[in-house]
């Protein structure tokens, strides 16, 4: 049954029909080697070209920091932390992008006691809290104490004193292991974790996974208590993952890490919807040079940066890659909320919950909006230079708009987003 829906735009009627539309899946990223123009759903199918880039050494890590083993970029600086508490006592370091001078330190605790620092593996971020993940567990996989410490922004003042601070406790452990698991020996486990991300109010875990070279991800509330974290997919990602970080209103998450004959790699998953981070675009990326890379971060939008740990002869450093000659073609295609979008005779800027369509005078468009499994919200002929249609009663999540004229059609992507719970 086809429903037939009144929109009122100012004094313009427009009618518009709301019906089930066969989804057009295919590959939509231009840089796969496989993209298909027609597509309107990515159904994470796109495949890639090999490819290897070689990062830019920016400074090796102070003595303090050999072991340094999760990274974030905050304030204008980069923030890391150590692996386990062999650089007594637990804190995080901040230092400039530039070089290893580390201008603060944040320390975990009281000045009277210091919290554990047991296997302190990954640091994420969201608009409010640090996250640092002691979840490594890769001795015997058998750790029934994994946590997440949780802290305030707010408790981390802009002086450049360093600061005492006692962060709240979430401690989880994974549906799939048994509630006391039997030791493995080292390095044979599935149940060890490096890499976390924060993302619309939840926290994700990438695990490494030894037997397979996968890669399992796990979904944690970030609120404060002992939750069963849920697991949503494996990915394979042949190789050990071991350091996580995302855009979130890009939607890009790189991972970072290394097969088991030490050829280090990122990986990049993009163009996903909610948490199907594997149901999108995923890419691998191979890393020229030798080191032990355990941590990785996003500096904007197109470089990261990649710390790793120091292993015998090899030092601690930080390196920069710049991802966007992999990412140009996906920028241009899914811009970010609030950012315009044009071609040469279609301009369509996504606003305050209004999606304005502009075209030359005297033109008719047929305009339709599709959701990414490819439902059809709206179908709207437009023959105004200006018009706008109201998008903030859509669920969060990607779409696209079809622009049809004179035979010829163009897409134009967007995302909508909403406040996390």
């Amino acid at each position: 049954m086809l429903i037939r829906l009144i929109i009122c735009i100012c004094t313009t009627c427009l009618y518009a029909d709301i019906s089930q539309a066969q989804p057009i899946p295919g590959c939509t990223d231009r840089a796969a080697n496989n993209f298909n123009a027609t597509a309107t759903a990515n159904n994470g199918s796109c495949t890639y070209d090999a490819i290897t880039l070689t990062p830019t050494l920016k400074f090796l890590h102070a003595d303090t920091l050999n072991e340094n083993s999760g990274t974030i970029y905050w304030n204008g600086w980069l923030w890391h932390h150590n692996d386990n508490g062999r650089f007594f006592p637990s804190r995080l370091f901040a230092t400039d992008t530039s070089s290893r001078t580390i201008r603060r330190m944040i320390f975990l605790g009281t000045d009277q006691k210091y919290l554990p620092q047991i296997d302190w593996e990954d640091i994420a971020q969201d608009d409010t809290h640090l996250y640092i993940g002691d979840f490594g567990n890769n001795v015997n996989g058998a750790r029934t104490d994994l946590k997440i410490y949780k802290i305030p922004k707010t408790a981390i003042p802009s002086t450049p004193n360093n600061v005492y601070v006692m962060p709240e406790v979430i401690s989880f452990r994974y549906p799939d292991q048994s509630v006391n698991p039997l030791p493995v020996p080292v390095n044979t486990t599935d149940f060890d974790c490096e890499a976390m991300v924060a993302y619309n109010g939840k926290l994700y875990l990438f695990t490494k996974q030894y037997t397979g070279s996968q890669t399992a991800l796990y979904e944690l509330p970030s609120t404060t208590g002992t939750h069963v974290a849920t697991k949503l997919g494996t990915l394979n990602v042949n190789g050990l993952i071991t350091g996580a970080d995302i855009l979130p209103d890009r939607r890009v998450i790189t991972l970072t890490g290394y097969t088991l004959t030490a050829q280090r790699f990122t990986y990049l998953l993009y163009d996903f919807t909610g948490n199907a981070f594997f149901g999108g675009n995923k890419r691998r990326v191979i890393l020229q040079g030798i080191a032990q890379t355990e941590a990785v971060a996003f500096l904007n939008n197109n470089r990261i940066v990649i710390g790793s740990e120091k292993v015998t002869t090899f030092p601690a450093q930080m390196e920069v890659l710049d991802l966007s000659s992999l990412l140009k073609d996906y920028y241009a295609l899914v811009p970010l909320t609030n950012v315009k979008k044009e071609t040469e005779d279609i301009h369509v800027t996504l606003q305050n919950g209004w999606l304005t369509v502009s075209q030359k005078t005297g033109q008719k468009t047929q305009a339709s909006i599709y959701n990414s499994d490819g439902r059809l919200y709206r179908n709207t002929t437009i023959t105004n230079t200006r018009t706008d249609l109201p998008v903030s009663e859509l669920p969060a999540g990607t779409y696209v708009l079809r622009a049809s004229r004179a035979g010829r059609v163009q897409t134009f992507r967007f995302v909508i987003t909403k406040p996390g719970p």
